[in-house]
């Protein structure tokens, strides 16, 4: 959704246009009624208050994309990439020696105070123990909280992707 808006010196909304919709009419409804309710600064000119115009690119997510990773950086969730890499160490022993190699895409969902609440399994690696090495790495990752849109934590769901692979010998 795409909203342009115009606001006077005195900082009431003068003009909103609606340029651009999602295919919810519903949300595109909702986003019109409370830009209408918004208090607005006024812009300034030279150091005078002065007419502006502004615009609000929105989109709806639905609940059920919740743990897409687009959806993770939308609400502004930061992680300590540290943490959450894994080590040569992680890397389970019999796997190594029965050549065992794949990716494993682990879900996981952080509280508004930035702990972890689930980790799980999206996407399996194909091997158990690859899987299981996985979930201990991501256990391990250290979060900062999302942000809503009016800038309080939030919590959020994002999908990390461990990818375990063997040195050529």
């Amino acid at each position: 959704m795409d909203i342009r808006f115009r606001v006077s010196a005195a900082g009431e909304l003068l003009q909103v246009e609606q340029v651009g919709q999602t295919r919810y009419p519903d949300f595109d409804n909702a986003m019109l009624a409370a830009l209408k309710t918004c208090r607005f600064q006024p812009g300034t000119v030279e150091g005078k208050p002065a007419e502006s115009v502004g615009q609000i690119f929105a989109d709806y997510v639905s609940p059920n994309k919740i743990g897409d990773t687009n959806m993770a950086q939308e609400q502004r969730m930061r992680v300590d990439v540290a943490t959450c890499a894994p080590t040569g160490a992680e890397y389970p022993p019999e796997s190594a020696s029965l050549d065992e190699r794949g990716t494993a895409n682990v879900t996981i969902t952080v509280s508004a105070e930035g702990k972890l609440e689930k980790a799980v399994i999206r996407d399996s690696s194909g091997y158990p123990r690859l899987d299981e090495a996985s979930l201990k790495v991501a256990t391990r990752c250290k979060f900062a909280p999302g942000r809503n849109l009016f800038g309080g934590d939030q919590g959020a769901t994002l999908t990390i992707n461990y990818r375990w692979t063997l040195e050529e010998r």
